[in-house]
């Protein structure tokens, strides 16, 4: 996918580096919750359009996300998206064998709000802890929808998406997640600023 906007080669590390770190804290708790050995892959970071990842997102169907706004040195919309198969599978792995299919659905968005609630704090935390600042983060929101019906209506027409793409490798199966960060107007100038003080400090 092409990018919408360009990050110089420090910054482009920088965030991939905090995302790495991330998502390494949350493995450790997802195993524990998923009752599996689970490895996240390294993220590939993106910044693209809402259009662009709507339809990068479309050969999927339908989606399960959990989102959740975030405020402090930079403010964003954070979600995390699964195909809806590989959120069930994993809500299924959360609540254990024997658990009945009419069950795992009238608790599929109670548990993944759990699982994207460690996720997205340890995303959200790996900037706090890096800023030396905090953040607010608003109730999480679930929704089930096509791609190209994700993302609410102020967000559809943005061009600076920040895009994350995770592999969930567990043992017994391999599940695909992803990561979206959408910027509100002034926003992505906030992020650059906060990119900034974080690799003055190695200067």
């Amino acid at each position: 996918m092409e990018a919408c906007i360009q990050l110089n080669d420090l910054e482009s590390d920088l965030l991939g580096e905090l995302f790495n770190i991330a998502v390494g804290k949350a493995a450790s708790s997802l195993s524990l919750m998923l009752h599996q050995t689970i490895d996240l892959s390294v993220p590939e970071v993106d910044f693209v359009s809402t259009t662009v990842l709507s339809e990068y997102l479309a050969e999927h169907g339908e989606l399960c996300s959990v989102s959740q706004q975030m405020d402090g040195p930079f403010s964003a919309n954070t979600m995390l998206l699964f195909p809806e198969k590989s959120s069930l599978n994993m809500v299924r792995l959360m609540l254990g064998s024997g658990i009945s299919d009419e069950l795992i659905y009238q608790m599929h968005a109670e548990a993944l709000m759990e699982i994207s609630n460690i996720v997205l704090n340890a995303c959200i935390g790996a900037f706090a802890e890096a800023l030396s600042e905090s953040f607010t983060v608003d109730i999480p929101c679930f929704r089930q929808a096509r791609g190209e019906d994700l993302f609410p209506d102020e967000y559809n027409t943005l061009n600076n998406v920040l895009f994350i793409r995770i592999n969930l490798s567990l043992s017994d199966t391999k599940e695909k997640g992803y990561i979206v960060f959408l910027f509100g107007a002034g926003s992505f100038e906030s992020l650059h600023h906060s990119l900034a003080k974080i690799l003055q400090q190695y200067k």
